[in-house]
Order: structure tokens, then C-alpha cells, then sequence
């Protein structure tokens, strides 16, 4: 399967059914996780992997689980992630919801459900998981077979295709300028002839459940 048809088949699933996930699917899982780019490499994602029992209805404090065998919560250390300059953003959430989307898709690719989780009591999840205090958690990803056929958004709810957008971007010299507004057939003038230049965007306490990341393991806590 080629990988828009993947992102196509991938739907937000809100009924399981009480089938576990398969270990060996779980590693590739993690693994896709692993290997999800982050800045500067820092690789600040923290994960808690929830398979248990007691573990799922910790969760459930938390969240709604919709049923699901197993959930991952994807947290960041805010220590380890790296931090723009400029203005000081730290790019924690934007990491961990980039390995969060790994994550995702992996299970797409092997057959499995998923439902992307932000509506969650952050403060909650801290106390039942135990999280240190760098430790943030940002999204829960639910796993499992889904119970019943793919769910298809509403006609209401489906927003239009989005075209491919090129944007002109203005320079404040020509010098910094490598391609004049007129060099181009089709692409808007500025309206003074100057200083154009042309950007086109680049293409647990049981033994079930564990912490899993590249340096540090975090558990379901005491």
C-alpha cells in the first residue's frame, strides 16, 4: 500500500474490540516511534505503554478509552527538547506529536485502529502515572482492533481539497532577492517591480506494561 492510500485508510476509531495487541506488532509500533525525526535529534519523547488491566483503568481516570486493549502516552521531557533562540519556544509538543503520528500510521500499516487523544486531565495523568516534574505528557494514542466497520466522517464535517499553495514572499532588497518577480510566467507582481523574491514551501507495576524510549524508562508508576 502506497503511503497516501495509507493516510487515506487511517480513521479516528471510537469502539474497540477486547482483542489484545499482538506484541511483535507493538515493537514495530515503537520502533516507528523511535525513529521519528525531532529536533536537533534530542529526542525528548518519553512513552508509557498501557496494556494492563489496572493500567487501562488508571487511564480511564484520566480520559475516555473507548474500549481500547492498549494506549500509549506520549510524554517529553522539556529538559531535553530542543529550544529555539529567538523567542525560547521549546519544541516538546511539537516532537512528541511528530513520533506520536509514527506511531499512528505504523498501526495503520498493520492492520490495527488508533484514536489520537488530546482531551485529557494533564494533571491527572501525572499523579496516576507517576510523571517527574520535566516530564510533560502531550498526547495518548488508543491501539487496538476496531469493533464494527471504519468510521467515515460526517458529509457536514468534510472539509474541500486544499490546493497545492505557492506563496511570493517580499524581501527587503533586491540584493537578498535570487528570482525577480517578472522572471517567472504566472507569478503574481509586486506592485512597485522591487525587491520580489519567489518561495515555494518545501515539499508499570505489572509486567505488561512498560516505559519505552531510548534512554530512560518510565513505568505506571507505585
Amino acid at each position: 500500500m502506497d503511503f497516501l492510500s495509507l493516510a487515506k485508510k487511517r480513521y479516528a476509531c471510537r469502539k474497540y474490540a477486547p482483542a489484545k495487541v499482538e506484541q511483535e506488532k507493538l515493537d514495530i509500533i515503537l520502533e516507528a516511534g523511535r525513529v521519528a525525526p525531532t529536533g536537533a535529534n534530542r529526542q525528548p519523547q518519553r512513552l508509557i505503554v498501557v496494556r494492563s488491566q489496572e493500567g487501562m483503568e488508571r487511564l480511564a481516570r484520566c480520559t475516555r478509552d473507548f474500549g481500547a486493549p492498549c494506549a500509549v502516552i506520549v510524554c517529553a521531557d522539556t529538559g531535553e527538547a530542543w529550544t529555539r533562540k529567538y523567542d525560547g519556544k521549546t519544541i516538546s509538543d511539537i516532537d512528541a506529536s511528530i513520533v506520536t503520528d509514527h506511531m499512528m500510521l505504523a498501526a495503520a500499516s498493520l492492520g490495527l485502529d488508533t484514536l489520537w487523544i488530546c482531551m485529557f486531565k494533564p494533571e491527572a495523568v501525572r499523579e496516576e502515572f507517576a510523571l517527574p516534574a520535566n516530564v510533560e505528557p502531550v498526547n495518548i494514542l488508543l491501539i487496538g482492533y476496531g469493533d464494527g466497520p471504519a468510521g467515515r466522517p460526517h458529509p457536514q464535517n468534510i472539509s474541500p481539497p486544499i490546493p497545492t499553495v505557492t506563496t511570493c514572499c517580499a524581501n527587503r532588497s533586491r540584493k537578498r532577492s535570487y528570482t525577480k518577480p517578472s522572471d517567472r510566467d504566472g507569478i503574481p507582481k509586486f506592485p512597485d517591480g522591487k525587491g520580489g523574491g519567489f518561495c515555494e514551501p518545501p515539499h508499570p507495576r505489572t509486567s505488561e506494561d512498560s516505559g519505552y524510549n531510548r534512554q530512560q524508562k518510565i513505568s505506571e508508576g507505585p
